[in-house]
């Protein structure tokens, strides 16, 4: 009866035995426990976030990415505060500002912005029919702008060209066609896309194009990419990585199909299929691309000099890389 039982026993044990290896066997080891949470706004700066959601890029560097949909302002504010996990894209102006006030607390993987020789990024506009013809000649003009992003921006561009006596006014790009015509302002700053939207569908011609890698410094590096909370890299470091990992791909896929990448910016932009195609494309550096942090300091630097951000701050600590 003993061995009975002990057979019984054992038999039991071999069947436990191979459930739990079954199991561990056959379980997708490759399921990411985290799912991480990005938020986006819709501008074509965040392309290649868009190019790697509808490429599956994330699902092929087996990540769960969840989208949420935040407004510019609130961005930066929402991943502050632990609502989303990754922001695509912003302004250096307003991540300086934080970091000025907080500083170490966030980080970015990738840069991206405008080059004197590159695509029509930004644009300082003017009336079709405008007399200016010079950048020089808004010595004493009324020149618009659309956030107060790109306040410090307008300020740097013009006191890059040495011209000092001006006013600005802010105007918002949904009504900036209107005042332009009205002659209500005299020249107009505005980026992609909404410099190819009101030059082909209004009264509008450019001035001045990539003003800010023009008169600010070449390349201009406009914004960060793939930005996080430093801390997060605890929790969710491997989830992180293969997010900057497909932001590289869907970067590599941009310069190598640039119009087929253009016709994913009307399901996310303001733009037609015909004037996306017409769109300037932000310059990006992917994680694994050397990026001038001299320029990026230097832009740091003009910041806190003309009193938009409060103190310094240092670009290298905020460079984060993917071993």
């Amino acid at each position: 009866m003993k061995r009975l039982n002990k057979r019984r026993f054992g038999i039991a044990l071999v069947l436990f035995l191979i459930v739990v290896f079954s199991f561990v066997l056959f379980t997708d080891k490759s399921e990411p426990e985290e799912t991480i949470r990005i938020g986006y706004f819709r501008h074509s700066s965040e392309l290649p976030f868009y190019v790697a959601l509808e490429n599956n890029y994330f699902k092929e560097e087996g990540v769960n990415v969840e989208t949420v949909e935040v407004g510019v302002p609130e961005s930066l504010t929402a991943l502050i505060r632990g609502d989303i996990d990754v922001l695509p894209s912003y302004s250096f102006s307003y991540f300086f500002s934080y970091e000025a006030q907080d500083p170490g607390t966030l980080g970015f993987f990738i840069s991206g912005g405008e080059i004197i020789e590159g695509e029509t990024i930004s644009a300082i506009l003017v009336k079709e029919d405008s007399d200016i013809n010079l950048i020089q000649e808004l010595e004493g003009k009324i020149i618009g702008y659309d956030t107060t992003l790109d306040k410090p921006n307008v300020y740097n561009i013009l006191d890059g060209a040495g011209i000092k006596n001006i006013k600005l006014e802010q105007v918002s790009r949904e009504v900036a066609a209107e005042v332009i015509e009205r002659g209500d302002i005299d020249a107009y700053y505005i980026n992609e896309p909404y410099v190819t939207i009101l030059t082909k569908e209004r009264n509008t011609r450019v001035l001045v194009a990539n003003p800010r890698a023009t008169y600010i410094v070449n390349p201009y590096w406009s914004g960060p990419s793939v930005i996080i909370r430093k801390d997060s890299l605890y929790t969710k470091e491997e989830e992180i990585k293969a997010v900057v990992r497909a932001f590289d791909k869907a970067i590599d896929f941009i310069r190598e199909h640039p119009e087929e990448a253009r016709t994913m910016l009307p399901k996310y932009t303001a733009l037609t299929p015909e004037l996306a195609q017409e769109s300037g494309i932000y310059f990006k550096a992917k994680s694994t691309e050397e990026v001038d942090v001299e320029k990026i300091q230097h832009l740091a630097n003009l910041l806190y000099e003309n009193g938009f951000v409060e103190s310094e701050v240092d670009v290298r600590g905020m460079i984060l890389e993917i071993d």
